[in-house]
């Protein structure tokens, strides 16, 4: 049915299996999945659909085509074609096997799936009316496969079937001359009393809409269909296989061609034309579909996380990062809180107990982590034997401040005990139905009011927070919150967190257990690496023992620090120069023993790492410090190939040259143990957040203006020659799929700009080049979302609309207002570049920087002439936006330049 194929690679997301067919169907693109041959049931689908919208995060709407079985009393048919909407409380598709016994034997069905998207269901109205007044191209579709496939056309012909519907308790016969429910669908009833059959007349399909019921179970039995039917109110018109797992997984139509009655009788021999006809229904349904309509609905991607919300998007991987660290370190210095015996009092009563709050605090790097992922392992165990208990849980992470906003962190939980319960109730389908199409979640408040509802019908709850500590934006907002919920429904409370006054004032009086390491499972640690750190010395075990034993009186329950000692070790050539080393620290050691402050010993460990990579040759130094430049100062965690990538660039390169790239393997090593590649999320870490404190601290100047030399090499890579082609009315996209840090320079060049100490000339040629500057805009003002470009294919590429491009190319100015880049904007050429350029949201640039109260660009761009009495849609000038934000001297500057104070006022 495609009008177009597109042959291209595919670079799928991890763990996908799916084969795929890209294509076209008028001026949609089309992506098809198919389940793996023999592979059919709820599960199997929901996991393909999974895993397409995560190699495919910009997919906006999905149709499941396929076939089914009919309800006969319901005047369905073979051949027919049934399409699932809501029937009364029913979302479309109600999964029929997923409930519950009841008292007196009967089965309530607790089955919550999605409702169909709105906009398909727009479209449905449309299509529906034409069809009542005789305008179908299903047939037109059908035939014009006949003759794309002439091969294959005698699968799509319904004339020389026959639709015979027995009794619905008569059993199939099967050749043995035996009644049986389970035929093989290769015997055509040949054995069956064709007297008891209805023989139905052929006719052109009918398109029903209404219930289709789904589940795990194949129903092959006429009885057990009515039964199923009679249950549902008599309202369902088709039963099949795949539909619930798809639609709790994507927002999705499904449509399914009649190929049998779901009796006894079923057979194959309808199956082929069943699919075509669902197909080409599919097809004329798109026609139907405005492609603009279709930009503004969310991707599938963002509807499936709008529980889990913007928190789905955080660098940290929860999974990964658990697993990661429990391999990484050694399970013993875990002996306080084993999960088989769990000795400690306070432990035991929290898990135990309802309306408990339990405070781990420890110093950086006593392995608070560690211990929260045995705790969350521990509690899932249980939550997987219970569905009654619930958990959520969260790892909060100093580079993520952006992303863990109150309702993030909120929808998170949220998520997570709607997963555990697997299902999702009420109230969390009412935040989805009445969810604004400005806002991508909910409010603190709503969400809050939800996990309260959700907790309440659980017979125990847990929430377990890690690194409070690192939750800057709105740590006292989330501990009032989980207060709240707890005093409403006695769900218990974990934190782990530095011990800072301020956290240990807001939860004093709660149990306390501190996490620290026992000093016989560092020993344990210092003997099973000693001697790989030692390896360049000619160490005698008294030399081992002798380091062992100062390395104990330092690290003092911080393992991190133990990891550290061994690290700047192994960088030692002489007894003489580990002795030295060790001395160094442990007097600083003595010297904060009774201030019981460990963070200058582990800075005096880092600069002693510092100090190694300093040593390297002049090229190794400098990779190593440009590697801990882009790691420290990057927005978000980068990947491997986006490291290697960036890290390749240079100054004055017109274009990408893979010989300058350098093996992963060496950039690590080149770091001197301060940087690891994170498992799972195959990402670029610092060791330790305090690794990442001491690096911006300055104390050792390492790298200059980082940001500057970050930004420009963004704006390098997006002035690539080979990185877009834009133009001839092709949106614009990836040309080469060797271009790794294109996802990451688009996004985040102003951001690295705006910390520049200086004026960037790699900046201003961005922003002078227009076609750069429209495709950049349209991300930034549109705020499209494409998720890691280059794992996009490039049938996908073709969502950025041309036009808008076209019109963005004069928004260098808005782009450098938007950032605060005042100083750009006096080098920016305004024959290209508008000064009072107008996003589609009605902003210019003089309103951007008015808003932010950025009064130096506002200066600038007064200078420059932009309009001070221009409206938007809503009536409102600038001088509106700098009185409602109280930038009183921003007034002035306005007022000074001509604009009148009364148009503001109306």
């Amino acid at each position: 049915m495609l009008d177009r194929r597109h042959k291209t690679t595919i670079k799928r997301s991890t763990r996908d299996d799916n084969a795929y067919t890209l294509g076209s169907m008028g001026e949609h693109n089309i992506v098809i999945a198919c389940l793996p041959k023999g592979v059919i049931g709820t599960t199997s689908a929901a996991a393909a659909a999974a895993d397409m919208v995560s190699t495919f995060p910009s997919i906006r709407i999905g149709l499941m085509v396929g076939i089914g079985g009919g309800i006969p009393s319901n005047n369905v048919r073979l051949g027919d074609v049934v399409v699932s909407v809501p029937v009364g409380s029913h979302p479309g598709v109600v999964q029929w096997d997923l409930g519950k016994a009841t008292a007196g034997g009967g089965f309530e069905r607790t089955g919550s799936l999605n409702h169909p998207p709105r906009l398909l269901l727009s479209s449905l109205t449309q299509i529906e009316s034409d069809h009542d007044l005789g305008e179908s191209k299903i047939i037109e579709y059908l035939n014009e496969l006949k003759l794309k496939y002439p091969k294959l056309a005698h699968k799509y012909k319904s004339d020389s079937l026959r639709d015979l519907l027995f009794p619905a308790d008569y059993i199939h016969v099967d050749a043995s001359g035996s009644s049986s429910l389970a035929g093989d669908g290769t015997d055509l009833c040949q054995c069956c009393d064709k007297r008891k059959a209805q023989q139905r007349n052929l006719q052109e399909p009918t398109i029903h809409y209404g219930l289709i019921a789904s589940g795990d179970q194949v129903i092959k039995d006429g009885m057990a269909r009515d039964r199923l039917n009679k249950d549902l109110g008599g309202n369902v018109l088709c039963v099949e296989m795949e539909a619930a797992g798809l639609i709790t997984k994507f927002p999705c139509l499904v449509i399914r061609g009649i190929c049998d009655y779901a009796d006894s009788h079923k057979n194959k021999d309808w199956q082929e034309y069943a699919a075509a006809i669902a197909a080409a229904y599919a097809k004329e349904l798109l026609s139907y579909v405005d492609p603009i309509s279709i930009q503004g609905e969310r991707s599938a991607k963002d509807v499936l996380a709008d529980i889990e919300s913007t928190v789905s998007t955080t660098a940290i991987n929860v999974d990964h990062m658990r697993d990661h660290l429990l391999k990484e370190q050694d399970q013993r210095i875990l002996d306080w809180l084993v999960p088989s015996d769990h000795e400690d009092r306070h432990f035991q009563a929290w898990v135990t107990s309802k309306n408990q709050t339990l405070f781990c605090p420890g110093m950086p790097g006593s392995g608070k982590t560690v211990i929260t992922s045995v705790v969350v392992n521990f509690l899932s165990q249980r939550c997987t034997q219970d569905a009654s208990l619930g958990l959520a849980f969260v790892y909060l992470n100093y580079k993520s401040q952006s992303q863990q906003d109150l309702p993030a962190l909120l929808a998170r939980f949220l998520w997570q005990l709607c997963r555990n319960s697997k299902k999702v109730s009420e109230d969390v389908r009412r935040l989805y139905e009445n969810r604004s199409s400005v806002e991508r979640t909910a409010s603190p408040e709503t969400l809050e009011k939800a996990i309260v509802n959700v907790s309440t019908s659980l017979s125990r709850v847990w929430f377990v927070v890690d690194a409070l500590d690192e939750c800057n934006q709105c740590r006292t907002k989330l501990l009032a919150c989980l207060t709240r919920v707890q005093q409403k429904t006695g769900a218990c409370i974990m934190y782990t967190s530095r011990d800072l006054p301020e956290i240990t004032l807001s939860l004093t009086g709660h149990p306390t257990v501190t996490i620290t390491a026992k000093e016989v499972d560092v020993g344990r640690f210092l003997d099973s690496q000693l001697p790989g750190a030692l390896s360049r010395i000619p160490a005698t075990t008294e030399l081992r023992e002798e380091l062992k034993e100062k390395m104990m009186k330092i690290v003092g329950g911080m393992f991190l620090l133990a990891r550290l000692c061994i690290n700047a070790l192994s960088g030692k050539t002489t007894a003489k120069e580990a002795r030295e080393f060790l001395e160094n620290l442990n007097s600083k050691n003595n010297f904060l023993a009774k201030r019981e402050e460990k963070r200058p010993v582990l800075y005096e460990a880092y600069r002693e790492m510092i100090e190694r990579i300093t040593r390297q040759s002049p090229e190794l130094r400098n990779l190593g410090l440009k590697t801990l430049a882009w790691i420290t100062h990057s927005r978000r965690p980068l990947t491997t190939d986006e490291i290697q990538y960036a890290l390749a660039i240079q100054d004055g390169d017109n274009e990408f040259n893979p010989e300058q790239m350098t093996k992963v393997e060496t950039l690590i090593s080149v770091c001197a143990g301060l940087a690891t590649i994170e498992k799972g999320t195959n990402t670029v870490r610092l060791v330790h957040f305090t690794t990442q404190e001491y690096l911006i601290s300055g104390k050792d100047e390492l790298f200059g203006d980082a940001h500057a030399y970050i930004a420009s090499s963004c704006a390098t890579c997006l002035c690539f020659g080979g990185a877009f082609k834009i133009g001839q009315g092709v949106p614009g996209r990836p040309a080469n799929r060797d271009y790794k840090l294109l996802a990451y320079a688009a996004r985040s060049w102003g951001y690295h700009a705006s910390r520049a100490s200086s004026v960037l000339p790699s900046i201003i040629k961005l922003l002078n080049d227009a076609d750069r500057v429209g495709f950049i805009a349209v991300l930034v003002v549109e705020g499209v979302a494409l998720g890691e470009w280059e794992d996009v294919d490039d049938a996908l590429w073709l969502s950025l609309n041309a036009d808008k491009m076209s019109h963005m190319k004069s928004a260098g100015i808005y782009l450098a207002a938007h950032f605060g880049l005042a100083a750009v904007i006096e080098h920016l050429n305004q024959q290209q570049s508008n000064v009072d350029f107008e996003a589609p949201i009605g902003f210019t640039p003089l309103i951007l920087a008015t808003r932010a109260g950025d009064e130096s660009t506002v200066k600038v761009l007064l200078e420059k002439g932009a309009s001070v009495d221009r409206t938007n849609r809503h009536g409102e000038t600038v001088l509106t936006y700098a009185w409602k934000e109280g930038h009183e001297s921003i007034v002035g500057q306005l007022i000074c330049a001509g604009a009148e104070p009364w148009k503001a006022a109306g």
